[in-house]
């Protein structure tokens, strides 16, 4: 018997274990329904459109196995383009693809590293004679598809 501060009583071990391991148990039972309602939350947000970014990211997939500088180029801007989309679906504010992507980024901080990937499409789409290296077309699809992984959209 232990007696703190003139109350008398035992402790049973197996009672508290079992305690325990049951409320680890149920903390992670709801951490892990959590983060399956969030994945399928986010399929559910981009419904039938989230369907057409899949298959419209499979064209930008297409174009750059191409091994054609025309087909990057275009690669990168089609998967410009999806985001875009997946920005607008997402119901992120603005006028233009900088400022729904501006404000998309206070919420998705990995959104950061698409920036890179905007400014040379907008470069491609500008300048006629710009030479693109095969290695900056597969780098920009690839942040382009990161940031519409973050999204849920892919």
């Amino acid at each position: 018997m232990n007696n703190i501060l003139g109350f008398n009583f035992e402790i049973d071990y197996t009672k508290l274990g079992l305690m325990v391991v049951a409320f680890v148990v149920i903390v992670v039972a709801v951490w892990y329904s959590i983060y399956r309602l969030r994945r399928v939350y986010r399929r559910w947000l981009f419904g039938r459109e989230g369907a057409q970014i899949k298959k419209s990211w499979t064209e930008v997939e297409a174009l750059l196995a191409r091994n054609e500088d025309m087909a990057s180029k275009l690669a990168i801007m089609q998967a410009d383009t999806v985001l875009d989309q997946a920005l607008k679906l997402r119901h992120f504010p603005g006028e233009t693809m900088a400022l729904r992507l501006k404000s998309a980024e206070r919420k998705y901080r990995k959104l950061n590293n698409v920036w890179w990937a905007h400014k040379l499409r907008n470069t491609l789409s500008h300048e006629l004679g710009y030479s693109l290296r095969r290695g900056e077309a597969r780098r920009a699809v690839a942040s382009f598809k990161a940031a519409l992984i973050g999204l849920g959209a892919l």
